[in-house]
């Protein structure tokens, strides 16, 4: 509704719900699967992902002020999936 006037200055893990979906099959599947699995796509800072929603949906207001105008970026942290993707 473009009721927001900025976006904070933060990052966050995002990941396809049908990987989710995969990987729920496939731990559950595996009998020597224990403990946790990180299951992320890609992190990315809010003001990328506000711009690839306003790509995709013109039609919709979006702010693309951060609310930290003026500081550095938020930096994207770093993760490992490679237990996952070793299972499968």
């Amino acid at each position: 509704m473009g009721t927001k006037k900025s976006y904070p200055n933060a990052v966050a893990a995002y990941v396809d719900v049908r990987d989710v979906a995969r990987a729920h099959v496939l731990v559950y599947e595996r009998p020597d699967a224990r403990g946790r699995y990180l299951c992320i796509g890609t992190v990315l800072h809010r003001a990328e992902l506000l711009r690839m929603l306003r790509d995709l949906f013109p039609q919709y207001p979006a702010t693309a002020k951060c609310e930290d105008d003026g500081k550095p970026m938020a930096k994207p942290y770093k993760f490992s999936n490679q237990r996952l993707k070793d299972l499968g």
